[in-house]
This record gives structure tokens, sequence and C-alpha cells, in this order.
């Protein structure tokens, strides 16, 4: 049977936001000397290094035994056909199996010498080298597809190197010069449009390109067009790596940052061998704090804030998140060593929870495997972070239990900084001890829908309290919808989407009626694709008793339904017992919806008392409350604009095929009739709260949130 690894499909689409190449940048006019094979990922010295590892270190023995056991399963699987499989005519599927094959079982062949596993991989190498099977090369309509073949084809005939034949090895230098160099020296010589767009297709098609340059850059037939695509490669990945700056947050979400990071990571690998590749490639900025954007995008449950498309399945947490912790714990060139010590211990415990070797994993730990760090290097981690030109922000009670667990310091940032680059300030003089039950956490973000594999969802939020996850982001739809690679609103055109709408998530929409997905009308009510919603204010107390809060300012978004103003404000008070959500508008519409989408389950009630949380009983202004494992969250609204109707609304959300199905989602929806004013929504597990003065989200940042200070 042929073996097809890698279910989601990742793919992107020619658009996006270049980054500017310095044009200082240094690029090398050819590839220097290199080492004898093996050079790439693990040397001949790594490899002694690493056996060392495995018989000193529990853990890393025994995800190399986990590695052995998974590397048998492909012993009996097919070599794959050159026959695309993927819903757009991509080899995609296949050069990810490929790829994960010869990672794992050629891993386990060097570790452990068994022929077994050179046999494998050797047999797998020569069915894609010949033209008979892969008769179109490796798919350069999708040169992702290129790539990663490319990538995988380099390192077997890298890692096998010494032990294949002559003919072999002419075989597959030919197969890597003939469908992957020349397929990359074609698309720079073209400037195909992955070679200088700012997105992870930049990265992973230039990282396969440098690994197929350094496998065959001394034979003899290859040199020429090794040098040269070096050269190209070496300017092209700037737009990618140039995502990670100026503070390590990826633009394209959780999920595409695993992606990113991998192959970022995996091309840094070569630093090793071509330390002149610190001049062009190795000086990123960013990329030493891209693992702590994750930790930040990260719940108390570990699952991810699944915005764009991203997917929060059960996978806790997702592969390609824990093998890249390890990369970053040894990038000497960039981390610092409380950096290093600190993904070390996190991949290790990422590991621990997630035991599995699948999408090489297993073997992608293992190559960069870390005994450093402890617990205690999570307590200089701040516990809430603003990344603030990827309009991304989180706010935290402090780490979880169990995995993860420390006492720690309270040491978010300050303020919303000057410059825009985050800087985290100087540690409580006193720490802080984790809550006995798992933290309190909000994340939340503007947006930008000109950046691939983005939404419409300025002013989304998702929220952890008590140990679950009451606020959900919908994540990705199927790639196959029609029109979902075209960034507009149009009907039936990524925009027009439920998911990808602004109707598909927490936050406002203006206008009295929900159009049904994929419609024109649906996009009607989008939020604007071509601006920006910027964090404009971020501050985290000095200790978890003081409000935590930040401002989004959605006006530009909302600007061409005539909306005059739009401004939404989070404030976490009473030590992180309360989550105060503000929302400021100005409309000429009649209505205005904020909606909520949730796991759980939802009853409202309108104009009655329910219990809970402040003046919102007290002035019949409706509540709601969900409940999930007997835990119940109490919302409240303690304000909403006056002259008009304001009622909650909850129901089952059933999406219409070809779109993915939604199972046990509902939508909450608070309506006002009057579409100037105010939301003032309260949203805490305590059934009885204080009352709150908040203030008008223009005295926030020299006041702070309350007005009545008792409240902290």
């Amino acid at each position: 049977m042929l073996r097809l690894c890698w279910a989601v499909v990742w793919v992107s689409v020619v658009a996006g936001v270049a980054v500017a190449v310095s044009d200082d940048t240094v690029a090398p006019k050819h590839l220097p000397p290199l080492p004898p094979h093996p050079r790439i990922r693990l040397s001949s010295e790594g490899l002694t290094a690493l056996t060392h590892t495995i018989k000193t270190d529990e853990g890393a023995r025994t995800i190399y035994q986990n590695l052995l056991v998974y590397a048998d399963t492909w012993l009996d699987v097919d070599p794959v056909d050159c026959i695309p499989t993927g819903s757009n005519g991509a080899l995609l599927s296949e050069s990810r199996a490929v790829l994960d094959l010869v990672y794992s079982v050629g891993l386990a062949y060097r570790i452990s010498g068994q022929t077994k596993y050179f046999d494998r991989v050797r047999a797998e190498l020569l069915r894609v080298s010949d033209e008979t099977v892969c008769t179109s090369g490796w798919n350069p309509p999708n040169f992702l597809a290129v790539a990663e073949m490319t990538h995988a084809v380099s390192v077997g005939y890298d890692w096998l190197y010494s032990k294949l034949s002559d003919e072999d090895r002419a075989t597959i230098a030919a197969a890597i010069l003939r469908n992957g160099l020349g397929a990359g020296a074609h698309s720079y010589a073209t400037s195909e449009w992955w070679t200088h767009f700012s997105d992870n297709w930049n990265i992973v098609c230039n990282v396969g390109m440098a690994y197929a340059a350094v496998a065959v850059a001394d034979v003899d037939s290859a040199a020429p067009t090794a040098n040269a695509v070096w050269v190209n490669l070496t300017q092209s990945i700037q737009h990618g790596l140039g995502v990670f700056a100026p503070d390590g947050a990826w633009k394209e979400g959780a999920m595409y940052w695993g992606y990113a990071t991998q192959y970022a990571m995996s091309g840094t690998g070569l630093l090793a061998v071509l330390p002149e590749l610190n001049t062009s490639w190795g000086a990123t900025p960013g990329l030493a704090n891209t693992g702590e954007f994750m930790l930040h995008s990260m719940g108390p449950s570990k699952h991810f804030f699944s915005w764009g498309d991203a997917s929060d399945d059960a996978s806790v947490p997702a592969l390609p998140y824990v093998a890249n912790f390890f990369p970053l714990a040894r990038d000497t060139v960039r981390a610092t060593p409380a950096q290093r010590r600190l993904y070390a211990w996190v991949g290790r415990e990422l590991v621990n929870i997630r035991n599995s070797c699948e999408q090489m994993v297993c073997a992608f730990v293992l190559l960069a495997y870390s005994t450093e760090g402890s617990v205690a290097d999570l307590a200089n981690l701040p516990t809430s972070a603003v990344f603030p030109q990827k309009h991304f922000g989180s706010f935290r009670s402090g780490w979880a239990p169990g995995p993860f667990s420390a006492p720690t310091h309270d040491a978010p940032l300050a303020h919303f900084p000057e410059n825009g680059v985050r800087s985290p300030s100087a540690p409580a003089a006193e720490a802080v001890a984790v809550a006995a039950e798992a933290p309190a956490w909000v994340a939340f973000k503007g947006c930008d829908g000109r950046w691939t594999h983005n939404d419409l969802d300025g002013g989304q939020w998702i929220l952890e309290l008590g140990g679950e996850r009451w606020a959900v982001d919908l994540g990705a739809d199927s790639y196959g919808l029609p029109g979902y690679w075209e960034q507009t609103s149009s009907a039936n055109h990524r925009y027009s989407w439920y998911r990808k709408s602004t109707h598909g998530h927490n936050t406002l929409t203006f206008g009295a009626w929900e159009a049904p997905s994929g419609s024109a009308s649906l996009g009607r009510t989008n939020q604007a694709a071509d601006v920006s919603a910027n964090i404009s204010l971020f501050k985290a107390g000095a200790t978890v008793a003081d409000p935590h809060y930040a401002i989004i300012e959605l006006g530009a978004v909302y600007a061409a339904q005539g909306v005059t103003s739009v401004r939404r404000g989070f404030a976490f008070i009473g030590g992180f017992d309360q989550l105060l959500i503000v929302d400021e508008f100005e409309a000429p519409e009649s209505n205005v919806t904020w909606s909520l989408h949730t796991n759980t389950t939802v009853a409202v009630f309108n104009g009655a008392p329910s219990g809970g949380g402040g003046a919102a009983g007290a002035n019949h202004l409706p509540t709601a409350q969900l409940v999930s494992n007997n835990r119940t969250l109490f919302i409240n609204v303690l304000d909403a604009p006056s002259g008009g109707t304001t009622t909650f609304v909850a129901s089952e959300l059933h999406l219409e095929p070809p779109q993915e199905p939604t199972p046990g989602l509902k939508k909450l929806r608070l309506t006002s009739t009057t579409a100037t004013g105010r939301f003032l929504v309260s949203l805490s597990l305590k059934a009885n709260l204080p009352d709150v003065a908040v203030r008008p989200l223009s005295e926030w940042a020299e006041h702070g949130p309350l007005s009545n200070l008792d409240r902290g």
C-alpha cells in the first residue's frame, strides 16, 4: 500500500505583502568548499554526539526507541508512484511521504546501522529518481511539491552516500539536478512569484533548493547549476525570513508558523557547514523570539489560537510545533542562552504530551535534541505579550499547572512600545505562584485581509478560564472550496465563506441580517480586505492582581460600510477573575451584532435577572450562561446602546456543504437595534461580582479601564 502523509494540504496563493530585501545584504557568489558527506543536518561528528545522548539520556532514548518502531512501519509500504493525488493535481502528498520516510527511516539507519533501513530508503530514492516513473519530474507546476521532494531526495542522497554504489549516486544526483535544481533555476530566472513573496512558500522552496545545492555541488555536472541556484536562493529567502522580523511573530497563523519555522530552522542548520551564511542568512531578526510567539499563541489547554487557515483538532499540540522548539534551542547564532534553555525544556514537555513519530517528529526532535533547561526557565518568560506588526496579543494569569507548571513572575510588557517592537519589562519584585487550576488566558487580534491564509477577523478573541475554552476560532475550511484562494468578498470567493468572513468570528457586524455562506450578500457586511486593524494600546499590569488591558482600532475595516468609528477594548480585572469586552461604535445601520462562537452549552436570559456579574440583572439587560464540564461562564451585558432593544440569541451553527461541518458549534449573538453607543460585556466564572465603573476607551491609555480603583 502507499502511505500518504499529512492530510492537511499546505498550500498558499500568489498574494501577500512583500518584505523588502536590504541592498546591503551580502550574497555569496558561489558555494564554498564543502566537507565530505554526510553534511546535511547530521555530520559524522554529530552522529557520535547524538548516539552518546541516546545512551545517557532517558528521554532521548525513549524517542529513539519510538523512532525504530515507526521506521519499521515503513518497511512494507510500497514506494510512491509519481501520480499526483492532490485536489489541485499536486504531487505534494507524495513528496511529503518521501520526506517523512527519508528522515524517519534514514535516521534509524544512521543510528542503528541496520541494513533493512538503508535498503528501504535506497529503494525510495531510486524509485522517485527513475525517469520512467516520474515522467513529469517532481511536479514543476506546483513548486512546493518540487521543493519538498528535492529536500527529501537530497537528504537521502547525503545520508546514504557512503554506502550507495557509484551507479546509484549518479542516478540520484542526476534526478536532483534535473527535477530539483533545474526547476529551481528556471523559477529564479523567470522570477516566479514565490521567489519574491513573503510567505511560507518562499522559505520552503528556497530551503529545498539549498539542500539540493549542498548535496550535489561536488558533482561536476551539477556544480554550475548548484552555484547559480545558491546565489539566487540566498537573496530570495530574505523575503520569507523577513516575516519573522522584528519580534518573531508569523503573519499566517499558528499552523503556517509550524511549517515556515520548520523549514527556516532546517535551513539555518546549514550554518554548521557553511558559516558564511551568518552574513546573508543567519542574522534573521526575530527568529530567536519566534518560539516565544508560539508559546503566547498557545492556551493553557496546549491548544493554539487557530486563526486563519489553522486547525485546532485533537492533535495536542499539533506535530510540527513539537519539533520546532528543538532546533530553536540549538540556535547559537541568534538565541540567548536563556531562550535556548527554555525552548529545549518546552520541546521535551510537548514531546511527552504528544507521543507520536508521524510527520518526521521523532527524527526532527533527535536531530536537535537538547537536555538543557528546566521548569525554572519558564519563570522568566512574560505571561503577556503583544506583537504589534502582526496585530496579535494575549494576556494570561500564569503558566499552566502540570506541563508548563512553575512559580512565575508576572513580568509582561510594561506598556505598548513606542517603536512597535515588543520588549519585556523587568520581572516583578515578588514571584506570584501559579494558580491551583488552569490559568486564565485571552488572546486577540486585529487583522489584515491582504495577508495569505488570513480572515476578515479584526477584533477576534478566544478565551480559556478554569481549564475550558469558552470562545473558539473556527480555523480553516476546505481548501477545495470555490474561490478559496481569491481574497475578495465576491460570491463563492474566500471571504464569502463563513469561516473566513467577519460573521464567522467573535467580533462585530453591522446590519440587520446574516446571509447564507458563499453568497455575495454575506460579503456586504464583511470588514474590508485591503486595510488593517491595529492594536493601539497594550498594558499588562505589574502583578496578576493589576488590570491587564488592550485596545484594537477597528474603524478602518468598517469604514466602507459608512461606520464612523469602531474600537474594541479587552480588560482582565479582579486578579483575572473577570474579562471585560468593551466596544464603542457609531454607525448609520439600524443594528449592530456582537458574536461569540462556542462548543459549550448555551442559555440566554433576556429582560430578567439570571445572576452573576454586576449591574446586568438589576438593569434587566440580557445575560447568558455557557456550561462545559460542570463549569459555568456567566456573560452579562453591563451596558448597551440606549434608545433601542438589546437581546441575546443562541443557535446551533450548521454550515451547508461543501463547507466543512461544525458539529456541536453554537453561536451566541448580542444584537442592538441602535448602532451608536457601546457594548460592555462581562465574562466570569463567578456568579456574583461587584459593580464596575468602566471608563471610555479614550481614557484607558492615561487612566486605565476602571474609575472605581478598588477593583483590580
